[in-house]
């Protein structure tokens, strides 16, 4: 049979991740799918996809090394798609997606339990202090050890910012735990979370009652700078914030200020406004603050690699047999018209 569409991948996963190496097993028994790999052993792809790297593909799979900006479309007739390696997709211009009628796609099924089990992580460390005890047994032994009281998660109040998919499976992992939830999200379904135990309310109202506050948005416009000083000083002394979502929601110099002058009480933080380069962060100095190097994302947990992979070739079938895909990011490129269900929301990771 002819091949119809023709798919590229930017970087070849199989080694790493069993799961991923059965998606591309699933691509090679379709007849009608072509497919190849941009990146091969000892090719520098450089940080902006160049139209001559994906010029005769129909549709391409963008990990989250590389952004793709206005000069990446240039001369681009073929591409139809773009599929997202993870949740965010600020690597890509989509007014220039828009402006050539492709569609864009992530695959936020594919990160909500590493994601949130992360932040449960988070949440048992920060409130057992074992960094800080980890530390402290190494130096001091059991000396002294009960001049710095630890308490339960039982509960305390967790507050949610943004309420879409990986925030809706943190409630569920933290439903045992008795815990009380508030979320804040202009687009939240409010009698839908209230069936499910948490309570919709204003910005406001969330920073200053919760124990824990966790951001779940991706970067947008909308969202970009969303949290700053004065909410950070609207916080309880003792709560504790968590980002597992993307760095540039607040400012890192602005937490660290406050992590600093206790104004809260300490942080989880898996995100950063310079990363990767982020060895002059001024969060690495905070020793209230327990950072990791973006490990919840698709590109380092090997079980997302294979789901998030799994949920973009799905996609590829459905496009390749006549259907949309999921979780389309800008609907409005689309030739006809896209039902909600598909739609990934512009402030929420559904």
């Amino acid at each position: 049979m002819e091949t119809k569409l023709t798919v590229f991948i930017e970087e070849d996963y199989s080694g790493k991740a069993p799961r991923f190496r059965a998606q591309i097993e699933r691509l090679r028994a379709r007849k009608d799918l072509g497919f190849r790999f941009v990146a091969s052993p000892g090719k520098d792809l450089g940080s902006v996809v160049r139209p001559e790297d994906i010029a005769e593909a129909d549709l391409y799979i963008l990990m989250g090394k590389r952004r793709m900006d206005a000069s990446s479309f240039q001369g681009l007739e073929k591409l139809q798609w773009i599929g997202r390696f993870g949740a965010g997709f600020e690597n890509v211009d989509i007014p220039s997606c828009n402006r050539k009628g492709i569609l864009l796609s992530n695959a936020p099924l594919g990160i909500r339990q590493p994601v949130a089990e992360l932040v449960m992580a988070y949440i048992f460390s920060l409130t057992m202090r074992l960094p800080f005890f980890d530390r402290y047994i190494r130096s001091k032994g059991f000396a002294g050890k009960g001049e710095h009281p630890t308490r339960c998660v039982q509960g305390q109040t967790l507050g949610l910012v943004g309420a879409g998919g990986i925030a809706r499976t943190v409630v569920e992992l933290v439903r045992p735990l008795g815990m009380k939830v508030l979320a804040f999200d202009p687009y939240g379904d409010a009698a839908a979370l209230k069936a499910v135990g948490v309570e919709l309310c204003g910005l406001d109202r969330l920073l200053e009652s919760s124990d824990y506050i966790s951001v779940h948005v991706p970067l947008s416009p909308e969202t970009r700078g969303m949290l700053r000083e004065e909410h950070f000083r609207k916080m309880k002394p003792g709560a504790f914030f968590i980002n597992t979502s993307r760095g540039g929601i607040y400012s890192d110099a602005v937490l660290a200020r406050a992590l600093r002058e206790g104004w809260i009480a300490g942080a989880g933080i898996d995100v950063f406004e310079d990363e990767p380069e982020v060895m002059g962060n001024p969060l690495l100095s905070c020793d209230n603050a327990i950072l990791t190097p973006h490990t919840a994302g698709a590109m380092n947990n090997i079980d997302s690699i294979g789901m998030v992979m799994e949920s973009l070739v799905d996609s590829i079938f459905k496009i390749a047999e006549g259907g949309l895909p999921d979780n389309i990011v800008n609907p409005e490129a689309s030739r006809r018209p896209v039902p909600p269900e598909k739609v990934t929301s512009s402030f929420q990771p559904r």
